[in-house]
């Protein structure tokens, strides 16, 4: 099959290290390669330095590369918050980028699953929630009706169904002859829809081959490592059972009567202690304009104890990320009752991590600037790195 891009012995360096190191691959038309590795091996910087993009500081040497023009390649970024002008309609973000014009903003917007698509097409980014942005950068990647694809972890943010169904998109975009690299963690979704795959450790890479053959025959230490790995979330390997969480470790296993929880208190586990934060009959519902409401989740029931972690699941954009907020302090809910135990403290871990860190700081600056706060003076440096 006719190939879109070719390289051979690309390298890209920074001073001091080379973070691509003499790859060479090809990308096929209609087809959908798989570029796998941990993080920090390379992948983002490969695809970037693919499409005329290199980091700052990059220098970008190769002895061969056929590309597309940069009209026919289009990239969907891990981190759609970023991707997204936070400060133009997000219906207007793809009709810039699509030129063709055959298909309205709205109509690429419901492709993607993004319900009442008309509305949402003159809403701005910060009005969808992660998924919901991850679908529309998507979508206004596919409004450019490239040849080539680079989906940089399209799917991170997604719920399985919905990564289900930006893959399915993604595998019949490809049938039109529209070639796609498609970067990923997530093996599942390897095996299910590439042609291909090459494995990618420090820089290089390291084993290729069909999908049939990495998963059925990997040669390298390395591959089988991720395979296992992979393994770990497959139904079939867990272990079921009742799974509680006590002085500082995690129990798999039946347990039934008193125990001793990390703070000393002894209890049963038919009479638990108070809740930390818990809400009841709560609701929260945000305007669409001309009149109209959207409800994120209405009379919601919730407590948090000591000692506990909540699993709160649920398809992208119903409401998870909002309802956080609201146990947190940082959302007032419609209706509804939330209780807090007195001084307690709250702190998020945002799904954006981009957009929560300041550009402008260090990671150590990031690091000791709560701690400032907190204590009113510098922590030393020993602190910082030992938090690192």
């Amino acid at each position: 099959m006719e190939p879109v891009i070719r390289a051979e012995n690309l390298w890209v360096d920074f001073p001091g290290k080379s973070a691509v190191r003499g790859v060479s691959f090809d990308l096929r038309r209609g087809e959908l390669l798989a570029l796998v590795g941990e993080s920090g091996s390379g992948k983002s910087v490969l695809c970037r330095s693919l499409l005329g993009l290199p980091p700052k500081g990059a220098d970008v040497s190769f002895d061969v590369l056929e590309r597309p023009p940069a009209s026919g390649m289009s990239l969907v970024m891990q981190d759609a918050l970023t991707a997204l002008d936070p400060a133009m309609p997000v219906g207007k973000q793809i009709a810039e980028a699509n030129r063709a014009g055959l298909c309205t903003p709205a109509e690429f917007l419901a492709r993607v699953g993004i319900d009442n698509a008309a509305i949402r097409a003159r809403q701005y980014p910060g009005e969808f929630s992660g998924g919901m942005r991850q679908r529309a950068a998507v979508a206004v990647s596919l409004a450019m009706r490239p040849q080539v694809i680079f989906a940089d972890e399209p799917t991170t943010s997604l719920d399985a169904n919905m990564r289900l169904k930006i893959m399915e998109l993604l595998n019949g975009i490809r049938r039109d002859g529209t070639a796609v690299l498609f970067v990923t963690h997530d093996l599942s979704l390897v095996r299910d829809f590439a042609d291909r795959v090459l494995i990618m450790k420090d820089g290089e890479i390291i084993e290729r081959g069909t999908m049939t053959e990495i998963f059925s025959a990997p040669r390298e230490d390395y591959t089988k490592e991720l395979l296992r790995s992979a393994s770990i979330g497959d139904p079939a390997n867990h272990t079921h059972g009742k799974i509680h969480y006590h002085d500082t470790a995690i129990h798999a296993h039946e347990h039934t009567g008193a125990h001793t929880h990390r703070h000393g208190e002894s209890h049963s586990e038919s009479d638990p202690p108070a809740p930390l934060v818990s809400v009841s009959g709560l609701s929260k519902s945000y305007p669409l304009g001309r009149g109209k409401q959207a409800a994120v989740f209405e009379n919601v029931h919730l407590a948090v104890y000591p000692g506990e972690i909540v699993g709160l699941c649920g398809p992208s954009g119903i409401g998870k990320s909002t309802l956080a907020r609201c146990l947190a302090g940082l959302e007032k809910p419609t209706a509804g009752k939330r209780t807090a135990r007195e001084n307690l403290t709250i702190h998020m871990i945002f799904q954006d991590s981009v957009s929560a860190l300041n550009p402008r700081m260090t990671a150590g600056q990031l690091i000791a600037e709560p701690l400032y706060l907190r204590d009113g003076k510098t922590p030393r440096q020993g602190v910082i790195t030992g938090l690192m």
